[in-house]
């Protein structure tokens, strides 16, 4: 309760605008960072990651935690370490980061470079230039809530740190020769956003403030524009660090925070596309490496009295810290030859875990209790009062009286059959799956009117995640069409099929229509469909050869470097091995490796490459188009973009 608090940090790496400056303070990052450091609380926290999907990623998570650091945030308060994401519970606010997910073992990668940011973080405040004050008090519009959360992301994108602040901050604070004196900082200019009514205090102590020289902004309703707003912010001459590039460098989010001895900047790109940037300093910089894998390449452009200048390639979400340092720098020396492999389009593709035809979509047939049918109709796998929604089902419920009390409505008895067809043309085990808490009420399963089992058949299953049952059918599975049905005995809204069931074994699926056949062997890169896994959810590995050229310009005998160049956008965990040597994780960007000496050879080496999948596939029949920027059915072909540019921009 003494620790200020926000909400948001929602939002997978490439959203057009990340959700962490809002319009309500709950919504706003820097708002509770602000409050926590003019009121002197020990921190700000937020809850973070709820809601984001069970496609999130590592490199999401790493987005978020970074975005939420450079916003101010101390503490972070994640949603979503689930103990179980069995029946109905894998859908509140997912993800779970937990053992469910594929690439849980690597998370303490991610834990890491958070402890490593922090210890950076740590005794510092953010180097505001500009105070701007929050309008809430104000009884805003909508439209002036908008312009208020509009001149923030200004700030943002034009590199100039601000704080909030409200009445009761500023009646703190002493103006001395035009500046606001508060706490560590020195604040030159005040923003003032549109509201529907000033407090009377406020107004008293920016008209004190203005006849003492201290610069006041008030944006207007009516005329406020980005553009003029930000060339109003140049004629103050707010220092900041000035970024240029090839590509809009709004995407480019930084924080310049200082300590009684340092002063440094954190950036991070927020945009889907690499980035060549200069940047324009009065003072000298040295970037710092956070880890060991780390490699700093901020180079000197030029040197003159007054400024120094900068260039780095920054790609998608990376981050980068730089600190100002005594004295000249230089550019970075002694770095290891790099070489690029690319992943090639077409390899070979094995499957780590068992492959999966995930069955969600049912034919329902309901009858009373003697059996009168009462209709059928085409479900989802869902507590059996919404598949009475979906499937326009009519029936009489059952009126309860009692003596004192209200009448009540209530299900009567009846008979649900859920039948699932496939088609199989594959020789070998099949299993069927389920997770505890799939189907509620009385029920039994049977395969073909072959094979009939109960609760009692299942056993602890190999495959999809922990916890889950499994029972044998292939004897009763056959060549051609198959049918599953499951039989259920409800008298309650939440009984039924509640979630998908699935076959699991070394097979190939297609979605459309639900086939299990041979497996593929061979396929194209993270292409799901037509490797024949589309609900797959586990360890992907691929397998290619390459070829190490002239070693007059590799040498091989020294430490190198091995940047990832992929066919197509790449979001997932994944680790890689060269000639059979260890495997080195690459989880987000840059995918760049360090190699020791020795394992590269010249002429033909062996890559492998593992893929740590999430479980959209599985848990929703989902795949996430990075395109689009949203969650798809993996009946739509997950055919995507080239990759448009290389690593180094070209």
């Amino acid at each position: 309760m003494d620790i200020p608090g926000c909400d948001p940090g929602h939002s997978k790496a490439g959203a057009e605008e990340p959700d962490f400056i809002g319009r309500e303070p709950r919504k706003n990052a820097r708002a509770a960072a602000s409050a926590a450091y003019f009121y002197k609380k020990q921190g700000s926290l937020c809850e973070c990651y709820h809601s984001m999907g069970c496609g999130t990623t590592i490199q999401d998570a790493k987005h978020v935690v970074e975005l939420l650091l450079l916003m101010g945030i101390d503490y972070l308060v994640p949603h979503g370490f689930f103990y179980s994401t069995h029946g109905l519970r894998k859908h509140d606010a997912p993800p779970s980061f937990f053992h469910q997910m594929p690439y849980w073992p690597f998370w303490g990668n991610l834990s890491e470079r958070i402890g490593a940011l922090a210890d950076f973080f740590r005794g510092t405040w953010i180097d505001a230039q500009v105070l701007i004050i929050d309008p809430n008090s104000g009884i805003p519009t909508d439209h002036e809530l908008g312009i208020y959360e509009s001149a923030m992301r200004c700030l943002l994108s034009e590199h100039i740190e601000f704080l909030v602040v409200d009445t009761d901050v500023l009646a703190d604070a002493r103006i001395v020769g035009g500046r606001i004196q508060i706490r560590d900082l020195s604040v030159r200019l005040v923003v003032l956003p549109p509201m529907q009514s000033v407090e009377p205090e406020l107004e008293q102590w920016l008209a004190h403030s203005a006849k003492r020289g201290l610069a006041v902004i008030r944006l207007r309703a009516d005329t406020f524009v980005p553009s003029a707003f930000i060339e109003e912010l140049e004629g103050h001459a707010v220092p900041r660090l000035r970024i240029t590039g090839k590509n809009p460098a709004a995407k480019i989010w930084s924080v310049c925070r200082r300590s009684d001895t340092e002063k440094w900047w954190f950036l991070l790109n927020t945009g889907v596309e690499p980035m060549s940037i200069q940047f324009h300093s009065s003072e000298a910089l040295q970037e710092m490496p956070l880890q060991a894998s780390d490699i700093p390449t901020l180079r000197t452009v030029s040197v003159s009295e007054g400024e120094h200048r900068y260039s780095r390639h920054i790609r998608p979400f990376e981050s980068l810290l730089v600190r100002a340092a005594k004295g000249s720098t230089s550019s970075p020396q002694n770095l290891p030859a790099k070489l690029c492999l690319k992943i090639p389009q077409r390899l070979n593709v094995r499957l780590l875990e068992k492959n999966l035809l995930r069955m969600c979509r049912w034919r329902l047939s309901i009858a009373d209790a003697v059996g009168k049918p009462m209709g059928k109709a085409e479900v989802s796998a869902a507590p059996l009062i919404n598949q009475l929604d979906e499937g326009g089902f009519r029936f009489a419920p059952v009126i309860c009286h009692g003596f004192g009390v209200e009448s009540s409505l209530s299900l009567p008895e009846l008979r649900l059959r859920y039948a699932f067809r496939f088609r199989c043309d594959f020789r070998g085990t099949v299993l069927l799956v389920m997770e505890p808490d799939s189907i509620s009420g009385q029920w039994s399963i049977t395969v073909n009117d072959l094979g009939r089992f109960g609760p009692k058949d299942f056993v602890p299953a190999s495959a999809h995640v922990r916890g889950s049952r499994q029972v044998d059918i292939s004897s009763f599975v056959q060549k051609g069409l198959n049918t599953v049905t499951v039989s259920v005995a409800a008298s309650k809204p939440d009984h039924g099929l509640l979630n998908a069931l699935y076959l699991a074994g070394d097979f190939g699926v297609r979605p459309r229509p639900p086939s299990i056949t041979r497996p593929a062997g061979k396929g194209r890169f993270e292409s799901y469909w037509k490797n024949r896994i589309p609900y797959y959810a586990g360890t992907v590995e691929y397998r290619f050869p390459f070829e190490v050229g002239d070693t007059h310009t590799i040498p091989l005998e020294k430490e190198l470097l091995m940047e990832l160049v992929f066919p197509q956008p790449f979001r997932e965990a994944a680790e890689i091995s060269i000639n059979h040597g260890p495997l080195f994780p690459t989880l987000w960007e840059p995918r760049i490796i360090r190699l020791p000496p020795g394992l590269l050879r010249s002429g033909q080496n062996t890559c492998v490459f593992r893929v740590y999948t999430t479980l959209l596939r599985s848990f929703e029949g989902e795949w996430f188009d990075e395109d689009r920027h949203a969650a798809r059915s993996v009946e739509e072909r997950d055919e995507r973009r080239s990759a448009r540019l290389s690593p180094n921009g070209d």
